[in-house]
């Protein structure tokens, strides 16, 4: 019983140790450095079977909803690695009154390769589009 109760928290160790070092991820070729851009936070996943769907947080600044975030739906097929705004899905934008957790910044290189190009200016063009005032 204690050599099992070791060997749960040595992994449950390398498993924490693995997440917390893991500045951006990848599923199939969607990844999140192509939608975060350093300027966005993916707040929640949901995985498909040929698709990945991202909750992107932007805080707000101005407008009625100044000091809140707006969390935008993205959607990415897995083999395309094309992150776009998931204009399908019935939660698409939503608000929260607090800020959106710290952005995990990589270094640009890591985001010069994305797929379908894009930048935080793309991204951030579908979730502005969404915001009003």
């Amino acid at each position: 019983m204690y050599a099992t109760a070791s060997v749960y928290v040595f992994v449950s160790f390398l498993l924490w140790l693995n997440i917390s070092t893991t500045s951006a991820g990848k599923v199939g070729e969607c990844r999140t450095e192509c939608v975060e851009r350093n300027a966005f936070k993916i707040v929640r996943v949901h995985l498909k079977d040929t698709s990945v769907n991202a909750g992107v947080c932007k805080n707000i600044t101005e407008g009625r909803h100044a000091g809140a975030a707006m969390v935008t739906e993205f959607v990415c097929v897995l083999t395309k690695g094309i992150w776009d705004v998931d204009l399908n899905n019935e939660d698409a934008v939503t608000f929260f009154p607090r800020p959106c957790p710290a952005n995990d910044p990589v270094p640009a290189a890591s985001m010069a390769d994305c797929p379908g190009g894009g930048s935080a200016d793309t991204v951030g063009k579908g979730i502005k589009g969404q915001e009003g005032s």
